[in-house]
């Protein structure tokens, strides 16, 4: 007796159906280590900064955002999340400009990205002690 006598047909093609959505989303998404979320994603304070850590593991890439007091906005930008950066952009206001790496803006890339690895070191800081905090008393 064939599979399609014992279920019906409809069934068959509904679970057949199922089984293609199934097999195409994990073909598209996948589960490697590219679609994970950065440990470093974070979003709060460092000193008077509010220093923002977004992730995009479809887009492959981390932005780290920092708003300093006096209203100066620093972008770092890793488009392959790899912790070298890409581009870094200040805002200043009535002044924008965006550094990336060629002729003109590779030393000032380089200077930010010794910076992006630093607050990063410091997001870790916060996030291991923040666990360790919670184990106290175990």
């Amino acid at each position: 007796m064939s599979v399609f006598k014992k279920i019906g047909k409809d069934t068959a093609y509904k679970i057949a159906g199922l089984a293609l959505v199934g097999a195409l989303t994990f073909g598209m998404f996948g589960c490697g280590n590219s679609n994970k979320e950065s440990p470093y994603a974070f979003s709060g304070k460092i000193g008077d900064e509010t220093v923002i850590y977004d992730d995009n593991p479809r887009e492959n890439t981390c932005i780290l955002t920092v708003q300093r007091l006096n209203g100066d906005t620093l972008t770092f930008v890793d488009v392959k999340r790899d912790k070298n950066l890409e581009s870094f952009t200040f805002k200043k206001i009535g002044d924008s400009e965006t550094y990336e790496r060629n002729e003109v803006g590779s030393s000032v890339v380089v200077a930010a990205e010794k910076a992006f690895r630093d607050y990063l070191d410091q997001i870790k800081e916060i996030k291991v002690k923040k666990g360790l905090d919670a184990l106290k008393g175990y």
